[in-house]
């Protein structure tokens, strides 16, 4: 068994490859170190070579996550749960929609039912019902595999980089040993597409004001716990911008002529039901006689999918790519380093437009000012079935918000397609203000140092630890506590 530390210990769990990306390199990370926290770092790519080169010559500790073994009544206790206040039609648009698709295209039958007839009883809607499953979880669950690795190196704090399944269990563990949490939102959907949040952190880190509402409303997080700092995985198109490499140079490393329109191609496997079509579709358009652009197709796979471009390479002379490296040990099976990250911004930064399916790349776009195309042509494919969820992919609140905001519009038809590429081909400037309205309500901050606030709020709940010298205190204009970092 590990001795204590005498310095203070944060215990990171890290599942996926993007959040890795976000919490393992760059300013949050580095100022947990710089700091003298003694960091452990709980991921299913423990065992990676490449991870252990990169932290633990600073120091941190990897530990690989054991393989979660959930009793028959956490089982029951869960399903039933998330279904009475959550996980059913009629609570978010993201859930109903997930609910229709499950229950008919999934064949879920039981859950049809079940979760259908529990949303009539409205409990959704009841606080008290919400508080009461918060109370009562821990006391269901007891992981033995979990418990030893906090007893093995038994952390001052615990940071859950998710907050759904599985990566709750660590949460209710931290709980029940009395050891103080935070939780930060991973993705910009959770609060409204994701179940039941099982467990209440003593800190939830939010993106933004709007997300702080949401986790209030769909979650019942008490206002008091929610901290809200900005969107640090958007860093890098405010810290690198874009511009360290030339159109040109930049264009002809992707395989494409300088001298055409930069078309990026983004899919997302849930909400996409042929990106061969959609892409043959995109071709035709741009390839028509009385186009007035000569243009190139770049498709970036979406970072959770392996599907193979070459055909559609040799067939129609697109080019396309990776959005990182392979992991599998990763719940999303890839990682991407900040040159990656960096790629991406310059990527979004030289696009003359980027046409997606349902994608949170649009926000990426937003935050270079480049038009975007919501590509919906299955919501009338007739050999799409009725509740297939590509027929409401744009229903989700989440998506929702950004057509309204006319961040992006949507093509539903070839006729649309064609028009809106040439419109924003000829008038880029064409829905700026939408763009610039979804960045400041989803991302908040563009100063590019979210990181570095994230790192503030969690060295924040180390401050009864101040008198051993760890944490130095100044004071801002309004004398309130702050750290210098």
């Amino acid at each position: 068994m590990a001795a204590k530390a005498s310095k203070p210990t944060v215990m990171l769990q890290v599942r996926y490859g993007m959040t890795a990306r976000n919490l393992l390199r760059g300013p949050f990370m580095q100022t947990l170190v710089d700091r003298g926290a003694n960091i452990v770092v709980v991921t299913p790519a423990a065992n990676e070579p490449y991870l252990k080169e990169e932290l633990e010559p600073h120091g941190v500790t990897l530990v690989e996550s054991p393989e979660l073994k959930k009793r028959l009544p956490e089982r029951i206790w869960d399903y039933v749960s998330d279904a009475l206040v959550f996980r059913h039609p009629g609570n978010t648009r993201a859930v109903t929609v997930k609910w229709l698709h499950e229950s008919i295209i999934e064949r879920d039958l039981l859950g049809f039912a079940f979760r259908g007839a529990v949303s009539l009883l409205f409990l959704h809607k009841s606080h008290r019902m919400r508080r009461l499953l918060l109370r009562l979880g821990p006391r269901f669950c007891s992981h033995p595999e979990i418990g030893s690795i906090f007893e093995t190196y038994k952390p001052d704090l615990f940071v859950a980089s998710f907050t759904f399944e599985p990566d709750v269990h660590y949460l209710r563990e931290a709980m029940n040993r009395g050891i103080r949490t935070v939780g930060i939102v991973k993705s910009w959907d959770n609060m409204t597409s994701k179940s039941r949040m099982a467990v209440e952190p003593d800190v939830l880190i939010a993106w933004s004001p709007d997300m702080k509402d949401q986790a209030i409303r769909y979650h019942s997080i008490s206002e008091d716990r929610i901290k809200v700092v900005g969107t640090p995985q958007f860093d890098v198109h405010f810290n690198h911008g874009g511009g360290c490499t030339s159109r040109s140079e930049f264009l002809e490393s992707l395989g494409a002529d300088p001298a055409k329109k930069l078309i990026v191609y983004c899919p997302e496997p849930k909400w996409t039901y042929s990106d061969a079509d959609n892409l043959r579709l995109i071709h035709e358009v741009i390839s028509a006689p009385d186009f007035p652009y000569p243009a190139h197709i770049h498709v970036r796979n979406y970072p959770k999918s392996e599907r193979d471009y070459s055909g559609l390479e040799r067939e129609l002379g697109v080019t396309s790519e990776r959005a990182g490296t392979d992991v599998p040990s990763m719940a999303d099976g890839f990682d991407q380093t900040m040159a990656q990250a960096e790629h991406m911004s310059e990527l979004m930064h030289h696009a003359d437009l980027v046409i997606q399916v349902s994608s949170t790349i649009v926000l990426d776009a937003s935050c270079h000012d480049t038009p975007c195309i919501g590509l919906h042509l299955d919501r009338n494919d007739p050999r799409v079935p009725w509740a297939h969820q590509t027929r409401r992919g744009y229903d989700p609140e989440h998506n929702r918000m950004l057509v309204n905001l006319r961040a992006l519009r949507l093509a539903t038809t070839k006729t649309e397609l064609r028009d809106l590429i040439e419109l924003y081909l000829t008038h880029p400037e064409t829905d700026s203000d939408g763009r610039a309205a979804a960045v400041a309500r989803v991302i908040w901050r563009t100063d590019g140092t979210a990181s570095r606030r994230l790192a503030e709020s969690v060295l924040e709940e180390l401050k009864y630890l101040d008198e051993t010298g760890f944490l130095h205190w100044t004071s801002d204009i309004g004398g309130k506590p702050s750290y210098d970092l």
